[in-house]
């Protein structure tokens, strides 16, 4: 077709448009890996900080107790990193995994703004999280036919996910009901959490690196043998 000057009339195209595909982002995947690890490193640090202030002088102790208020604020920036990197890489590979997965027989339940504000909402936060990225694993393994098992990875993260928030706050509750388990009570506690932190966010950067690299369509087998 062509306009009243007889030269040929070229398509427009939105300023600000992309055309190109909705791709993973592993790149994300790998920095939100990174500071996870980083997140652990810091609260095993700060462990060992308070361990070590329980046998010195007043002096030592309050020395160790700046350096534990430092160590706390830098992790707290960088775990509030990357809880940002983890809901942007899992909301891109829900996007990449809808855009892959459009006119499927399969419907999502869930969609891919569920995959990063999920981890917003209190209380239903311990519960949505898994709920999204199972249902995000069945369609990158099996095309959301429901043909797939969530990974060991994802399955004791969020096991670790839901007991953390209790033994956190397994000293408050000791308060509010008025009873005291002693400094051991507390301690075990104290550990009980570390441990289980830790084994969560060692389960989570697994899982986050499944997401980035399984190719899709692999088998079961494939993923855990």
């Amino acid at each position: 077709m062509s306009d009243e000057t007889g030269r040929p009339r070229v398509a427009s195209r939105r300023p600000g448009r992309s055309r190109r595909p909705v791709a993973r982002p592993r790149a994300l995947a790998l920095v939100a890996i990174v500071l996870v690890g980083l997140v652990l490193l810091g609260e095993v640090a700060s462990a060992i900080l308070l361990r070590t202030g329980t046998g010195g002088t007043m002096e030592d102790y309050r020395r160790l107790a700046n350096i534990r208020l430092v160590l706390g604020g830098l992790t707290f920036l960088v775990q509030l990193g990357a809880g940002i990197m983890s809901a942007v890489f899992l909301y891109r590979v829900s996007l990449w995994l809808h855009s892959r997965s459009s006119g499927s027989r399969r419907a999502w339940r869930w969609s891919p703004g569920w995959a990063a504000g999920g981890w917003f909402i209190p209380i239903a936060n311990l519960v949505i999280p898994f709920l999204v990225l199972r249902e995000m694993w069945d369609h990158l393994v099996s095309g959301g036919f429901g043909r797939s098992r969530a990974p060991r990875t994802l399955m004791i993260w969020f096991v670790a996910w839901v007991i953390s928030p209790v033994l956190d706050f397994g000293p408050l509750a000791a308060f509010l009901l008025e009873t005291n388990p002693g400094a051991a009570g507390f301690e075990a506690l104290a550990i009980s959490a570390l441990l289980v932190r830790g084994i969560g966010g060692v389960a989570f950067m697994g899982t986050l690196w499944l997401f980035a690299a399984t190719p899709p369509g692999t088998t079961e087998i494939e993923v855990f043998d």
